[in-house]
């Protein structure tokens, strides 16, 4: 479990403005859920409840299930703050049906300085997979990911964590300025075009990773790897045409976080990859 006040006297803007006004008396600062969290019933008990405390608001997001914007007289800013809510539940079966290494792969292409994962409920009392097994998923997170993990035994637990970090994000905002802390594409219309899962045009390297996911063993962070070095399948076919199944074998996963030793990708998912690529279809 994170302790979120410390994470903010730990984190520093990284160019801070000479000068800035200060946030609250000029913004509004508020928490957005998205429309389609889980039931509605879920969603309402959301909003009415953290409406008595913060100001807050739901609408569609591409990604994700929490964000924040900051508004004044001009417009509505993005915060670069993602928070993907997860009931234990829901984890394990996101796990079992591929969608967690494909959303993992998502919010690490979204380009926000602030990803978190917010789990509720016991991993012992889940019906789907081993608690161990999501004990594994949430280290990964931590670990590979670099992203950030809150556990809460309940909602309202959740509830009065999103009360809280809303307050402490303001106190950040107030000492920082809001440049420091606004998502680089700028608003929630940018942020919702640019990563939605269902958007006409992506780039060949979005295809490639999410192909790359698909794969037994190829986890978000590993895709993402290949992709920096091969950016598309031909490439990545003629890499193993000239070095054969071992090329992956010793290539580094490297950590966000450091100090922690980087894994390989392994003989077996190397194998497994050009076992793939060596298929008639990418001739």
């Amino acid at each position: 479990m994170i302790d979120f006040k410390q994470f903010a006297k730990q984190s520093t803007p990284q160019q801070p403005a000479p000068t800035r006004k200060l946030f609250s008396p000029y913004y509004t600062l508020t928490l957005v859920v998205d429309q389609r969290e889980r039931h509605s019933n879920d969603r309402n008990y959301f909003i009415t409840n953290l409406s008595k405390h913060v100001t807050c608001k739901s609408s569609q997001l591409s990604l994700g299930d929490i964000v924040w914007t900051a508004s004044d007289d001009r417009g509505e800013y993005l915060l670069d703050y993602v928070i993907e809510r997860k009931a234990i539940d829901d984890l394990a079966g996101s796990i079992m049906d591929g969608r967690y290494k494909e959303q993992r792969f998502r919010l690490r292409e979204s380009e926000m300085k602030i990803i978190m994962y917010l789990i509720e409920g016991d991993p012992k009392k889940n019906q789907r997979l081993p608690p161990q097994n999501l004990e594994s998923a949430l280290v990964r997170l931590l670990v590979s990911d670099g992203f950030l993990v809150q556990r809460t035994p309940t909602v309202d637990a959740t509830v009065q964590f999103l009360i809280g970090m809303t307050h402490t994000l303001r106190d950040m905002l107030d000492r920082d300025g809001l440049d420091a802390h606004m998502y680089k594409f700028e608003d929630l219309a940018n942020f919702n075009s640019i990563c939605s899962k269902n958007k006409k045009i992506l780039s060949s390297e979005e295809v490639f990773g999410r192909q790359l996911c698909c794969v037994n063993g190829v986890s978000a962070q590993v895709a993402e790897t290949i992709i920096e070095t091969y950016k598309n399948p031909r490439q990545l076919k003629e890499a193993f045409e000239e070095e054969g199944e071992t090329l992956l074998s010793d290539t580094l996963v490297k950590s966000k976080f450091l100090g922690i030793a980087a894994r390989r990708i392994g003989p077996a998912c190397s194998k497994t990859l050009f076992d793939m690529y060596s298929l008639k279809k990418y001739s």
